[in-house]
């Protein structure tokens, strides 16, 4: 089980341009795994909106009282085993780059790691 959260397209979260989603491993329960998402989209300067118990819309908080975001982004997480998810990023509207540097953040939160120059607080609550 633990080579499938070995392999590059689990690690990175790269788009490329034709791209339109990106899957990422993670080793952590799903709630905190839920909670990474939501640390890397603020570091980013998105807002997020849970669709579900698995499924999260991130959306550019700046653009918020448009009636069309510029970026909307759909993360659903799903649970492997109790410490193992996959997440997969779908963008479905909006810039590339934005989702790229969501990507980015999430997989340097999610292999443990703190983001350069955030001031986002990263402490899991072990507590639920």
């Amino acid at each position: 089980m633990s080579d499938i959260f070995d392999d590059k397209w689990l690690q990175g979260g790269r788009l490329t341009d034709d791209q339109q989603k990106a899957k990422l491993g993670s080793t952590h329960t799903l709630h905190e795994t839920r909670q990474k998402i939501g640390v890397a989209a603020q570091d980013v300067r998105l807002s997020m909106c849970r669709l579900d118990s698995s499924v999260v819309k991130l959306q550019d908080s700046r653009l918020l009282r448009r009636s069309i975001p510029d970026l909307t982004l759909l993360a659903e997480v799903i649970e492997v085993t109790p410490v193992h998810c996959v997440v997969q990023v779908s963008k479905s509207t909006g810039d590339l780059r934005a989702c790229r540097e969501f990507c980015r953040g999430l997989s340097i939160l999610l292999n443990g790691e703190q983001l350069p120059g955030s001031s986002s607080d990263l402490e899991v609550d072990k507590s639920d």
